[in-house]
């Protein structure tokens, strides 16, 4: 019976390892935040910038654009022309998102439609 008993709580050790190694997650993320696999997160910020300003992703990636405030904020390409842009899209409240897979290689330059002129720009260079 014993034999059992620390086979059993040896088994629940291997177990518990393998759960909490398969939690661990492996996206990308600053902070101890963890990104979902393949999306690269982008914050409109108060100070009326994108941060990070400037990002490299693979083709098939995905970009999400995310509001720390309400402001109005806007992301828009600066050539809604280019091959493989997004059209203009709104990320106006605090918490609203706006998510787009980049399937085309380029430099791909955007900004906020209401703080450009304040330097609210970014470029997302897609390899």
């Amino acid at each position: 019976m014993n034999r059992s008993v620390r086979l059993s709580l040896a088994a629940l050790a291997t177990l518990g390892v393998l759960v909490s190694g398969g939690c661990s997650g492996g996206g990308s993320g600053g902070g101890g935040v963890t990104n979902p696999p393949g999306v690269v997160e982008i914050h409109a910020t108060s100070g009326n910038r994108f941060s990070p300003s400037t990002v490299t992703i693979q083709r098939g990636q995905t970009v999400r654009w995310i509001a720390d405030v309400s402001a109005g904020h806007t992301v828009t390409p600066d050539n809604a022309a280019q091959a493989g842009a997004w059209a203009s899209a709104n990320i106006g409240s605090q918490g609203d998102t706006f998510e787009f897979t980049f399937n085309t290689a380029g430099d791909f330059n955007y900004h906020c439609i209401p703080h450009q002129g304040l330097g609210m720009t970014g470029v997302v260079h897609v390899q």
